[in-house]
């Protein structure tokens, strides 16, 4: 059964949300809370990046029927993004693995990248779950599959950059987090 708590606590933004998150599977914040001007950021960001903590921001529609799209470039940070995320994983069942074929070129010692082996993977967890291509930039390719497929989440490693290289050049992580038609995001680092 799926159990959610709101509670009132009075404490520093970033100690309250990391406390929350300790034991959760995941903490939901508002989708204003990836903006740095917001008084939320501050925990976002702790949970996110300090406590290393899976999160989810909710999307900009409130719809939650549809897929789940995962952003599979076979890194360590989206690896575990999904073994955080499990638990949602299964609870939506619709799973597709969206990867740049691109990604597959960078490192061809790295087996894992294929997203055979996390189909293969998902399977051993009772998930399945299907394979589809995103090509050109991949922020842009996976908004699109997301609207063109009803997804209502993204799973994503975060900053797979430093979030100054991030914040100066920009970066999937960045593009997502500020898309202004975008569903959930599921993340992790």
């Amino acid at each position: 059964a799926v159990t959610c708590e709101f509670k009132h606590e009075v404490n520093t933004v970033e100690r309250a949300a990391s406390n929350a998150a300790s034991l959760s599977e995941a903490v939901i914040f508002p989708r204003t809370a990836a903006d740095g001007s917001q008084p939320l950021n501050v925990g976002f960001e702790y949970v996110l990046m300090d406590a290393h903590l899976p999160l989810v921001l909710a999307g900009t529609t409130p719809d939650m029927d549809g897929p789940v799209i995962i952003a599979w470039d076979g890194s360590n940070g989206a690896a575990r993004t999904v073994r955080f995320h499990l638990p949602l994983l299964r609870a939506f069942g619709d799973v597709i693995i969206a990867q740049n074929t691109d990604d597959l070129n960078k490192d061809p010692q790295r087996e894992i990248a294929a997203p055979e082996a996390l189909v293969e993977w998902l399977v051993l967890q009772g998930i399945s779950s299907r394979v589809m291509e995103i090509e050109g930039e991949v922020s842009s390719g996976l908004l699109a599959m997301a609207k063109g497929t009803g997804a209502c989440m993204i799973l994503a490693g975060a900053y797979g950059h430093s979030r100054l290289a991030e914040r100066i050049f920009g970066g999937t992580t960045r593009r997502l987090l500020t898309a202004d038609n975008a569903p959930a995001l599921a993340l992790a680092h």
